[in-house]
């Protein structure tokens, strides 16, 4: 959210000079992936996008959201920044949602998208959300209009080792585990969860050496991951599905990729067929956002 500015400085003066690293040398770039380049411009509607993910209905599309404070709503925009479409979540809050990721059902044979309500600046709340609906398909005679969804699951957790500020959620495509990456710590931590479960309490599996991670996102067959803080791109490949995301990001090998830095950028996300990734910016202050495409290299 936008007082993380503040904060951002703040941690620039108590960890050093590289923000987002802790007690690590900072890795070299990796080239698999090129640059990001900028494809177009977020609709000025959306005026702090703090998630990111690519629509398994929607081809081509991406869903997002403003940050705290803003209407409980989901935005579907295409690749090119453009709104098209907005779903609001009847008698739901948004007290700081901060993410959101989508998992196919196959006992359903349907897509859920799971909204994270778990930003917590100032670690005053014990509980934490995901917020599950089913993922909606957009036709083109809507125009633009609004649609109100009602049904609506809950899932509430609590973090083992208290209250804590978090900004990114990873759904497992092989399992039903996710995973919640706080923020505030100088080692940022991971805890893991399961979808089938209504109330539970998170444990801790590790952490990393970095710390204000606000975004992540997995490939759509689990196999590469992706998270981010406000300086840097890091990258895993997890070569055994078996293995789970706490797993493989506390114990795999992983690379630093180039960053086309935005200011206070909290989104990323996979494109569907793993070609690249986007990621866009939180701070609007009624200036033009872009959304940037970041292309695997040849």
């Amino acid at each position: 959210m936008k007082r993380s500015i503040i904060h951002y400085l703040f941690f620039a003066l108590l960890f050093g000079c590289t923000i987002g690293q802790s007690n690590e040398t900072q890795l070299p770039y990796s080239d698999k992936f090129e640059i990001g380049q900028s494809i177009g411009e977020l609709d000025n509607s959306i005026v702090e996008a703090s998630g990111l993910v690519a629509s398994r209905q929607n081809n081509g599309m991406l869903w997002t959201h403003n940050d705290s404070q803003g209407e409980p709503c989901i935005f579907l925009i295409d690749e090119k920044g453009d709104r098209k479409w907005t779903v609001c979540l009847d008698s739901i809050e948004n007290r700081d949602w901060e993410d959101l990721a989508i998992q196919y059902d196959s006992t359903s044979n349907k897509n859920f998208i799971y909204i994270a309500e778990i930003g917590d600046n100032r670690a005053q709340f014990d509980t934490k959300y995901l917020y599950k609906i089913e993922e909606p398909k957009w036709n083109s005679s809507f125009l633009g209009g609004d649609t109100l969804i009602s049904e609506i699951d809950v899932l509430e957790f609590d973090f083992e080792d208290g209250r804590r500020d978090a900004e990114t959620l990873i759904i497992d495509p092989v399992s039903s585990s996710f995973i919640i990456v706080s923020k505030r710590e100088k080692e940022n931590r991971i805890y893991e969860g399961d979808l089938n479960t209504s109330k539970q309490l998170l444990k801790m599996r590790g952490s990393l050496p970095y710390t204000l991670m606000v975004a992540g996102d997995v490939s759509l067959d689990g196999s590469e991951i992706l998270l981010k803080n406000y300086s840097d791109i890091y990258y895993w490949q997890r070569t055994d599905l078996n293995q789970s995301l706490a797993e493989c990001l506390i114990n795999r090998p992983y690379q630093r990729l180039k960053y086309k830095e935005e200011p206070q950028g909290e989104s990323i996300a996979w494109k569907l067929d793993g070609s690249g990734f986007f990621t866009v910016s939180e701070v609007n202050d009624n200036k033009p956002v872009f959304v940037n495409f970041y292309k695997r290299a040849n």
